[in-house]
């Protein structure tokens, strides 16, 4: 299987793994903010209850090296940075 997905919580809710809430739209913003670092992810919301929970999909082709997951790698770390 290729995909990656990551689910993220806010910071102070580690260990409950309480999600944002979802007018903070992170997965939009995380997207948005990674598609300026030159990655395209697939945003996703609703995944703990149909409404919170927010999740971002990384999808690469099949043929992609690992050269190139090395730097999608880098690039979610960058945005993932910038986010926080």
């Amino acid at each position: 299987e290729q995909g990656v997905g990551r689910e993220q919580c806010r910071p102070a809710d580690r260990e409950t793994r309480q999600p944002f809430d979802r007018a903070h739209r992170f997965a939009e913003r995380f997207a948005e903010r990674a598609f300026a670092n030159g990655l395209v992810v697939w945003p996703n919301a609703g995944n703990v209850d149909g409404t919170n929970g927010d999740l971002v999909i990384v999808a690469p082709p099949f043929t992609t090296t690992e050269e190139e997951l090395e730097e999608i790698v880098r690039r979610l770390d960058r945005t993932l940075k910038e986010m926080t």
